[in-house]
Formats: structure tokens, C-alpha cells, sequence
């Protein structure tokens, strides 16, 4: 990967619709010894393979594993083939609040919900006994700090509906009502959204209003080897299992409106 672009009418575009999108979509976690409620969009996970080294001084540095993609696999080259684990993820809406660091306040954001295997099997007995997720919330609570960090402990809250949430729910700050109503009003706003969200689009031309899953496929699309050589080349990697958690920590809300 290099660090220019022959083609910068083709660079300037791809920037654009990052951009437009936001940036890449948060995951879902919570801080030790606290709890928080979300609500399930979607009940059957997309599974991936794939790594998440704790970079020293970088978060958010899951990649996609290239084993079976690709005859060079530069992802287990570098940070280990036992590094390598099983997510299945969810889309979900975190109802919690938080205040960033910035002193924003945050709530009802669509989130990646990645859940190892340990979590994929509560989940799922969690589905068979109520025969669905979707629409669900749930509180989840981290008692230890070696513990998922998505929670270890899922309670059943109540069931919604997901266009009841849609006015209140966001995207990377963003307001799904007003990312809708752009994408409806022009094309390449539309075909930006599409790349992010599994969308539907009704017989009028609208989108329907209510919250979709994450476009998995799109999302968590594997970078080349060159690309994740690039990436990790001179990164100081931490071992440790889970780590200091990253962004602010949520808290339960007694004030979910819907």
C-alpha cells in the first residue's frame, strides 16, 4: 500500500464517500463492573475469522483474517495464527448514555455488536428460548475485566419496535431520519448509504423508515496483504488478552422513550 495515488480523481472519490459515511462503524462494549442496554436489529449473525492486536497508541485495529482468502497470509505472519478468533456480529442500538472526552453526549447509536464464540452460544440460547432477538433489548453487565467486552451477563428487558427507535437512533453522530432524507433526496448520497446499510427501498422511492443491519459484507471486507503488512509493519502490539477498554464508558438509562 503505498502512500500516494497515480489516480487522484479516483483517491479524492473514495475519500468522499468515507467521509460521507461517517468513518467506520463503532463497536459495541462496555466498561468493567457496569451494565447497559441495547437492542438487537438483526438475530443471525454474520461469522467472520479475524485479529484485533491492542496497537500502543492505536485503537481499532481489527482486520479481517486472510486464511483460505489469500496464499499469503500476511495477518497471521505478523500477529500470530493463535491470535486469530471467530466473531459473529449483530447490529445493534446502544440506549445507554456516555459523555466523550470532548464532553459530547452520546445515545441511541447503531453499533457493531462482535460476539466471540463463549457469547455467540449465550446469545443463541437466548434466541431459542424466545424465538427471536430482533426487537430485543437487553441490559448487558461486565463484571471482571477479563470478561467479553460486550458484557457477560444478558437480561431480557422488553421488546420494541425498531421504527419506533428509528427517530431516536444515529450513526457516528449522525441522524439516521437526516441520513435517510439526503440519501432519498440524491443518488450518490443513496449508493453511500447502501454501502453501509442493508436498506430497503420502497415502491415510492423511499427508504422505509425504521433501523437495517450493517452491509457485514461490505464493512468487514479483508484488506490486501500489502495492505495489512503496511498497517502493522512497525506497530508495537500489546499481548495482554482484553486490554484497557477504549471511548467513553456507558450507563444504564432509565429513560429509554420507546
Amino acid at each position: 500500500m503505498s502512500w500516494y495515488n497515480t489516480d487522484g480523481y479516483a483517491a479524492a472519490k473514495q475519500e468522499e464517500q468515507r467521509v460521507a459515511l461517517g468513518g467506520a462503524p463503532k463497536r459495541y462494549w462496555i466498561k468493567n463492573e457496569t451494565s447497559g442496554d441495547f437492542i438487537f436489529v438483526n438475530e443471525n449473525p454474520l461469522s467472520v475469522h479475524e485479529h484485533a492486536p491492542r496497537v500502543i497508541g492505536s485503537f481499532n485495529n481489527e482486520v479481517t483474517c486472510l486464511q483460505n482468502i489469500e496464499e499469503d497470509v500476511a495477518c497471521c505472519d505478523l500477529l500470530g495464527v493463535k491470535s486469530r478468533y471467530l466473531a459473529g456480529f449483530y447490529t445493534v442500538v446502544d440506549c445507554s448514555k456516555y459523555v466523550d472526552k470532548k464532553g459530547i453526549n452520546h445515545q441511541y447509536e447503531v453499533k457493531l455488536f462482535p460476539a466471540k464464540q463463549r457469547t455467540l452460544k449465550k446469545l443463541k440460547r437466548k434466541m431459542d428460548d424466545k424465538g427471536s432477538l430482533a426487537g430485543s433489548m437487553y441490559k448487558a453487565t461486565r463484571d471482571d475485566p477479563k470478561s467479553p467486552s460486550v458484557g457477560e451477563d444478558f437480561e431480557f428487558q422488553k421488546q420494541v419496535k425498531l421504527s419506533d427507535v428509528f427517530p431516536y437512533a444515529n450513526y457516528n453522530g449522525k441522524k439516521l431520519v437526516d441520513m435517510w432524507a439526503k440519501a432519498e433526496a440524491e443518488p450518490e448520497a443513496m449508493e453511500n448509504l447502501k454501502r453501509l446499510f442493508k436498506v430497503k427501498v420502497l415502491e415510492n422511492g423511499k427508504l422505509e423508515a425504521t433501523i437495517p443491519e450493517f452491509n457485514y459484507i461490505e464493512i468487514l471486507k479483508p484488506l490486501s496483504p500489502k495492505e495489512i503488512r503496511a498497517k502493522f509493519a512497525n506497530a508495537k502490539i500489546q499481548t495482554f488478552d482484553d486490554g484497557p477498554s477504549k471511548g467513553g464508558g456507558a450507563q444504564a438509562d432509565e429513560s429509554v422513550p420507546f
